[in-house]
């Protein structure tokens, strides 16, 4: 075994058996790359990875029937969470919802929370072209907030793309371009619907790096700032709202002062 691992992977995707099935089942609309307890296991002695926070990304549990998803939520949960029992230091766990339904999706967070002991929650950036922080998604991050919860935020296909698409190299993928600005408009959509202020005790953690967020957030310290009265570079409402509440991983930075 390494004896240097250290890091802690919040952006650790896992693809096991029911969830594999269920992607297989409607079609391939994702790929389903080869992934077994063992590989996790073997991946992190490589990568020196001390902690990976197990989550299931795109698309999500729901494939249009509410019952079949809150069950595929369940059952991915449940076989996640026996496999991070059997290795309790070595993984964690970010459990899925069945998200669009809100009442399954409230109901299941707090199982997993609450019986199955997990790491926190991972969410899409938004579900049927809603982004999070609208209001009907208000009910799971109330559940999230009284659980002070950890709630990852991985980026979505957005309703849009199919129209962005259509002016675009075909051989761009949507992981190229596109993720890292559905990620930039939860933060925003998040932070301007006063969600960080409503529901203090979550600790949000946006993927890649925080998306587009980086590089304008002096912009929006100034729109913040009124009258332009505070210092940029020390503007509280940045610093002690959004460095607070949004945290990033470090997937798809590019520069080390993206790192913040």
């Amino acid at each position: 075994m390494s004896t240097k691992r250290a890091w802690i992977d919040v952006h650790y995707h896992a693809m096991n058996a029911p969830y594999e099935k269920a992607l297989t089942a409607i079609g391939g609309i994702i790929r389903t790359p080869k992934w077994s307890p063992q590989e996790a296991i073997e991946f992190s002695e490589r990568q020196d990875i001390g902690t990976g926070l197990l989550s299931l990304g795109i698309p999500g549990a729901h494939f249009g029937d509410d019952a079949k998803a809150r069950d595929l939520a369940t059952r991915c949960n449940d076989d996640l969470a026996n496999f991070v029992a059997l290795h309790p230091k070595r993984f964690g766990l970010f459990a899925l919802t069945s998200m669009p339904d809100i009442d399954g999706a409230c109901a299941e967070a707090a199982r997993a929370l609450d019986t199955l002991k997990a790491d926190g929650i991972v969410l899409l950036s938004s579900y049927e072209g809603q982004y999070l922080g609208q209001p009907q998604w208000d009910p799971l991050l109330e559940v999230l907030n009284q659980r002070s919860a950890v709630c990852f935020i991985h980026p979505n296909n957005h309703t849009t793309t199919a129209e962005v698409r259509r002016g675009f190299n075909a051989g761009i993928g949507n992981f190229l371009g596109e993720f890292m600005f559905d990620t930039t408009r939860a933060g925003l959509n998040l932070f301007f619907n006063n969600c960080l202020d409503r529901y203090p005790n979550i600790k949000f953690i946006l993927a890649h790096a925080g998306g587009t967020l980086p590089y304008f957030s002096w912009r929006l310290g100034e729109i913040m700032a009124t009258d332009m009265i505070a210092e940029l570079e020390n503007n509280p409402l940045l610093d002690e709202k959004l460095k607070r509440a949004i945290s990033r991983d470090n997937a798809l930075k590019l520069f080390p002062r993206l790192a913040g």
